[in-house]
């Protein structure tokens, strides 16, 4: 499925959002980079990177190298060094709806092209009166991804249930048919009147009672044949009903159009499971039964709003960026940034190496102030050979983070959040770097996974 996925145009970050939602129990991570091409730059700074005078943050770098292609159907948010933004949506939309086989429907969802879709979570097995429903797939193979407007069908595949013979407490009749039994005492009532016409004429004389005793039981029992249900046996000498029966229906058994008479039991109902928002229902006479299930929902986040797990309805809007001024906010780690430049060049921040080529700064007051990684230092997975990374803190919070190696990253964070994401492609200058402010996309939230799993494991914040 990955690989489907990744032939649809998606990033890994968004596969494994993507597995985590339809799955609900793993999350695979994988990433990937992206590709921007370009040619050598001049060097102009040290192993350090900084030059103690300059007033923004990073350098030209020597960098020549080649990344993977970023798909051209992602979404992304380009912002200018003047922090505008240019966004680039698809404009198509395609509806995808779930149904029941009877055209209730399950999941009535609006994507556009190239959006993930969202599956219906359906029970495996339904159990009714008289039977087991089991649930096959759709109607056709779910694409993963929005491509056209289309309806599926939940298919449901109807198994016999066992057959439960009833058993009378002594269980002696287990297993008897009561029309049987019924038979068998009507047999032994005739041998009886037989008998008795017999012993009649035996001791009386009376032959010609023989025929009408034997004649009015015949009548009788024929009659007994049709009150079976509790009808008057005040027939007799009509003819017999032909029967014409009706189909029995959940709630009624067979009756005769003529006369009617029943036979058997009502079929009872064949109820469908409960949706989000529709009680259970009788897929043969649409009666419903019970309350909605209701929504199982997954809350907001950056890049989606409240979700229900089971339908994909959504509600509200994914939480918005904090409303503060970038450029403000900018401006002021730049300055931090700058003072802390400022200690190290001044040797007023005291080094301690933790492990191999990783080091701790701190200030007089104790606090950590810097921490440098070398490459080769696993901290951001299959980057970690790629980029020396630098993290800069103030209050023993996170600032900025700089991850320098043929192409370059500068992070600029406010309260745990990546707040502008600054990228430097291979033979770019530093004036040729975009910008992301808040855009939240698949690359954006890739490099903040990144840095702020890092810092996590530096065990001093």
């Amino acid at each position: 499925m990955v690989e489907q996925l990744r032939k649809g145009g998606h990033s890994d970050e968004s596969i494994a959002r993507i597995l985590e939602k339809q799955a609900a129990s793993i999350a695979a991570e994988y990433v990937q980079g992206q590709k921007k091409d370009g040619s050598a730059s001049t060097v102009t700074y040290d192993d350090i990177r900084y030059l103690r005078n300059e007033k923004e943050i990073g350098g030209q770098l020597l960098i020549k190298t080649e990344l993977p292609t970023q798909p051209e159907e992602t979404a992304t948010t380009v912002v200018s060094e003047e922090g505008g933004n240019q966004p680039q949506t698809p404009d198509d939309k395609i509806r995808i709806r779930f149904l029941l086989s009877n055209g209730r429907v399950i999941s009535d969802h609006t994507y556009l092209r190239g959006d993930p879709v969202t599956v219906p979570r359906m029970k495996p097995e339904i159990l009714t009166a008289n039977a087991k429903y089991v649930f096959k797939g759709w109607s056709a193979e779910v694409a993963p991804y929005a491509a056209e407007s289309v309806d599926y069908v939940a298919l449901y595949k109807k198994d016999s249930m066992p057959v439960v013979t009833e058993t009378t407490a002594g269980g002696d009749n287990q297993g008897k048919d009561p029309n049987k039994k019924n038979l068998i005492i009507c047999v032994a009532i005739l041998a009886a009147v037989v008998v008795i016409a017999l012993l009649a004429t035996l001791f009386f004389g009376f032959k010609d009672r023989i025929v009408d005793i034997f004649e009015g039981f015949s009548q009788g029992y024929h009659d007994s044949g049709k009150d079976d249900h509790g009808k008057d046996d005040d027939h007799h000498g009509k003819d017999e009903c032909s029967h014409h029966w009706t189909l029995a229906t959940c709630t009624d058994p067979q009756i005769c159009s003529e006369c009617n008479e029943t036979r058997g039991n009502p079929k009872g109902h064949d109820w469908l499971p409960s949706t989000c928002t529709d009680p259970q229902v009788c897929s043969q006479c649409g009666q419903t039964q019970g309350n909605a299930a209701g929504h199982d929902w997954i809350v907001a986040t950056r890049t989606a709003p409240k979700t229900c797990e089971i339908c994909g309805a959504t509600e509200g809007v994914p939480i918005p960026p904090p409303d503060i001024s970038i450029g403000q906010q900018v401006q002021y780690v730049s300055n931090e940034y700058a003072e802390i430049e400022e200690l190290l060049y001044s040797d007023e921040l005291y080094r301690e190496e933790v492990s191999r080529e990783v080091y701790y700064y701190y200030d007089s007051y104790g606090d950590i102030r810097m921490v440098v990684t070398a490459k080769g230092n696993d901290g951001i997975g299959e980057y970690s050979d790629q980029y020396r990374r630098y993290y800069y803190f103030d209050n023993n919070e996170l600032i900025f983070a700089f991850f320098e190696g043929q192409d370059n990253h500068r992070m600029y964070f406010y309260n745990g959040e990546l707040m502008r994401w600054r990228y430097q492609g291979v033979g770019q200058s530093r004036n040729d770097a975009v910008n992301e402010d808040f855009t939240y996309s698949d690359d954006f939230l890739k490099w903040e996974r990144l840095a702020l799993q890092e810092v996590a494991s530096f065990n001093v914040i």
